[in-house]
């Protein structure tokens, strides 16, 4: 009777599923390789033009500001030396149309473009892989998409466990469990719905728990996480005070230094900058590294924000704080594939496709059998 009816879960939840995990697990595999795919799109925008080396980060700042009547929200450099600098700004067109990125050559300092990676026009080839980034995260429905997305990935881990479920015999055996994991020439369609979850498991697993933690933070994942152990508040997490703060006494370049002295002074080996940005609403420079303990290459190992004034606000490091502050830098890195390098992006990638499949299978199982009961029911 359980079995039952945990079946009738597992086939109406998949059902409701199939579309979004279809649409998430084929924009997710090629995410994988948003920033390969985006420079191989966009080498003019996202490469640099001039050889090197590369102007040091107080030049690059100068030769913005030089260039531009405008003031960055964020400075961005990609970890690959060749890419391009981001400066996000705000309120800022480009031919009539709003832009929020404007790139630079880091090597020259030039202005080699600018787009729109937020508002991102799919028809646009600047803009494409920033229009799927947000489509996958959210259906380019903002806030509401994203709920949804993060409803769906819940349901999605609930039913990966299910499914895993269903794979075992009445009896547990060995044995009796190891035809799950084979695909037959007899039942093809059906083995293969069954094998390919089974032998994904794990990584699903791991994709709807980090697309909980994406999507649902504040709702679900903070709130359980606290439970078992508590997450330390970052100064970004702070309430607005009503009265905006005075303006910075120092620069970017001044806050720069004194966050990679910070981490120098705890032992930490700095590597490079990877992004720079001020608040004015919380009146502090937020700036973040690539370090020796890094565990993805796109998310950075150390986090420092400097107040205005210059006293150092908070220092947030890989590896240190509480057991959730871990478990909450590894999500990004499990989610993207980054934490096990070119292999994991890889599995990854090919368990996108996977999902979509497995999606697909089901709805054609489930479309034979309501068939073969529709045509008993009639006799």
């Amino acid at each position: 009777m359980l079995r039952k009816i945990v079946l009738h879960i597992h086939r109406y939840a998949g059902l409701g599923m199939a579309l979004f995990l279809v649409l998430t697990g084929l924009t997710g595999a090629i995410l994988v390789w948003e920033e390969e795919l985006d420079a191989a799109l966009n080498p003019e925008l996202l490469t640099n033009q001039a050889p090197p080396p590369a102007l040091t980060n107080a030049e690059l700042i100068e030769r913005f500001n030089d260039q531009h009547n405008l003031e960055f929200s964020f400075m961005v450099l990609p970890k690959a030396p060749e890419r391009s600098a981001i400066f996000y700004v705000s309120n800022a067109t480009l031919n009539g149309e709003p832009i929020n990125q404007i790139l630079l050559d880091r090597n020259s300092g030039n202005v080699l473009g600018a787009r729109n990676n937020f508002e991102s026009d799919p028809l646009k080839r600047s803009e494409v892989i920033p229009w799927l980034y947000r489509f996958h995260y959210s259906l380019s429905a903002g806030g509401i998409g994203s709920l949804l997305l993060g409803i769906v990935a819940l349901v999605w881990l609930l039913d990966t466990l299910i499914a895993w479920y269903l794979t075992l015999p009445r009896r547990f055996s060995w044995s009796g469990w190891r035809p799950a994991w084979a695909i037959s020439s007899t039942r093809r369609q059906f083995d293969s719905h069954r094998a390919g979850g089974l032998w994904f498991t794990p990584v699903f697993l791991g994709l709807a728990l980090t697309g909980v933690y994406f999507n649902l933070y504040d709702e679900v994942f903070l709130p359980v996480t606290n439970a078992i152990s508590k997450v330390t508040p970052q100064p970004y997490q702070r309430p607005v005070p009503p009265e905006l703060p005075p303006p910075p006494d120092i620069n970017h370049t001044q806050a720069i230094e004194l966050a990679q002295q910070q981490l120098e002074d705890a032992g930490v080996r700095v590597h490079a900058l990877d992004f720079i940005g001020y608040s004015y609403a919380l009146g502090h420079y937020s700036i973040a590294f690539y370090t020796e303990l890094d565990i993805s290459r796109d998310a950075p190992s150390a986090n420092v924000y400097i107040k205005g004034n210059g006293e150092v606000d908070a220092v947030r490091i890989y590896g240190e704080g509480t057991a959730a502050d871990t478990f909450i830098d590894w999500q990004f890195p499990l989610h993207s594939g980054q934490a096990f390098g070119l292999f994991g992006r890889i599995v990854l990638s090919i368990s996108g496709i996977v999902l979509a499949v497995l999606s697909v299978t089901g709805i054609l199982i489930w479309r034979r059998k309501w068939a073969a009961r529709s045509f008993s029911s009639t006799r």
